[in-house]
């Protein structure tokens, strides 16, 4: 059956259009439309429509790790997380990354960036926000065949200049996303921000030469295509299997991308995607960045408060929320590898256990509770909270308070335990709302010992997650995703 551009387009429009916004009450946002705002004036009048909230969420395969911790505490809920799918292929080839680096296979001015994004990501599994899945199995290499080729004849159907406007505005919606201002403070913790910020002028002189018609738009936009369409497959199999409702994570490219189609959809479904049934609209979100720069000014004045509750000059967290923290110093793994490498899980579990049953017994409340409810109600007003995030205000105060505590403590008490216990403690008091039992620091010692693991990985494979996504900052490698013959492998 012969298909026409539009009838084409008009398919993707219901496959990536339906985009939402993240707000940072509760999960997704339901309060009306939001304008989509970026520099390229054709794209002013669009808007990002707003669902319920999905069961869970999936990131596109090969997405920035960086960009969603940061934009993580969007996703968390008072008294529990919305779970979001990533691709197992990633994290192991993060955790690859972690286990060479410690063994000195690979040489990086950035020791310790690895070794922070694992501890974040190991703590939110732990805590159930992130599950590992393997993309391949719910993507068939047939139907990234086919879909390669398909996304291949709509751009060549397109005029260059419509592919230009395109290509800018997912230049410039990306940039913000993953390389805009607002990440400056957790770029310093992961110890890369140089990186980031040569990564940034890099990502602004591609939109520039894409804007002045010297780029390649048809590498960006086939890319991006390739990218959605992967994760939009991953997640209607996903659905279809689990019997859950999924919304796709997008990286602030989805309005750009939509932009070019402007039809109905289409009862002519294009060949390629003739096992999706029906169109899969409204099933794309995507992270409002003003939310989280005003999440991460508000947790800045908390830890500050925190640290003069306690009584310290306390660097030793990153804070997002009550329930998530990073550990600044960024060694873990290096300090605790050898200890653990001849130490047994049980006996590493209980020297932790006792650790932290000493650090609960040091544990002490500097200020009342109403004290802490005054600093919040100041906090909420400075900042112009509503009653919901007012709640949560408290709640991280409290969470900070006992962090700073823990810090403390661990520094009167850490010379007394080896690294290993210490590793496992730090990692159980990040998440401050759960009360652990002998079970549960066993396991989180078992997690531990699982991430050090030696890993399977080629060096090549290694180093294409390091470079995955480099298109957008001007060079030529490809991800799994994009190849039709793939072969990635885990470990």
């Amino acid at each position: 059956m012969t298909q026409t551009r539009r009838s084409i387009l008009a398919h993707f429009a219901g496959a990536i259009a339906g985009a939402s916004v993240i707000g940072t009450s509760g999960g997704v946002s339901s309060r009306g439309t939001k304008s989509y705002q970026n520099e390229v004036g054709v794209y002013d009048s669009m808007t990002i429509r707003h669902t319920s909230a999905p069961d869970m969420y999936l990131a596109p395969p090969g997405f920035s790790l960086t960009s969603f911790i940061m934009n993580v505490p969007q996703l968390q809920w008072e008294t529990g997380t919305t779970p979001v799918v990533i691709d197992r292929y990633d994290w192991d080839r993060l955790r690859g990354r972690i286990v060479t680096r410690l063994q000195g296979d690979i040489d990086s001015p950035h020791q310790s960036h690895s070794q922070r994004l694992g501890l974040m990501l190991t703590q939110l599994r732990q805590q159930g926000l992130i599950r590992c899945v393997d993309y391949r199995e719910y993507y068939p290499q047939s139907i990234q065949r086919r879909n390669i080729a398909q996304i291949r004849a709509v751009l060549s159907s397109l005029d260059t200049h419509e592919k230009q406007q395109a290509a800018v505005a997912a230049a410039k919606g990306y940039g913000r996303y993953g390389f805009g201002s607002y990440q400056e403070s957790l770029r310093r913790t992961l110890d890369n921000l140089d990186q980031y910020l040569d990564s940034r002028k890099r990502i602004s002189k591609e939109a520039d030469r894409l804007s002045r018609g010297v780029g390649d738009e048809d590498l960006w936009l086939e890319r991006v295509m390739n990218q959605h369409m992967a994760a939009l497959s991953v997640r209607q199999s996903l659905e279809r299997k689990r019997g859950v409702t999924i919304s796709c994570l997008g990286q602030n490219e989805i309005a750009a991308v939509a932009s070019l189609i402007d039809d109905p959809p289409s009862k002519q479904l294009p060949p390629t995607l003739r096992d999706i049934d029906g169109t899969l609209t409204d099933t794309a979100v995507e992270f409002d960045i003003d939310d989280t720069t005003k999440h991460r000014e508000v947790a800045d004045q908390i830890s500050k408060i925190a640290q003069e509750i306690v009584g310290i000059d306390n660097d030793h967290w990153f804070v997002f929320g009550p329930r998530l923290a990073m550990v600044e110093s960024g060694d873990t793994y290096t300090r605790a590898r050898s200890y653990i490498r001849f130490g047994s899980a049980e006996s590493i579990a209980s020297e932790a256990e006792q650790l932290l049953s000493r650090l609960n017994d040091r544990r002490e409340e500097n200020r009342s509770a109403e004290f802490i409810n005054h600093e919040a109600e100041w906090l909420a007003e400075q900042n112009q909270l509503d009653p919901i995030e007012r709640r949560h205000i408290v709640n991280q105060l409290r969470a900070e308070t006992r962090l700073s505590n823990y810090s403390r403590d661990l520094k009167a008490l850490g010379s007394e335990y080896s690294d290993g216990a210490k590793a496992v403690v730090e990692s159980v008091v990040m998440d401050p709302v759960n009360n652990y039992v002998s079970n549960d620091i066993f396991k989180e010692t078992i997690d531990l010992l699982r991430t050090l693991e030696p890993t399977t990985m080629t060096d090549e494979q290694l180093e294409s997650f390091l470079y995955r996504g480099s298109f957008r900052v001007g060079y030529d490698d490809w991800d799994w995703y994009q190849d039709p013959q793939r072969q990635p492998s885990i470990s």
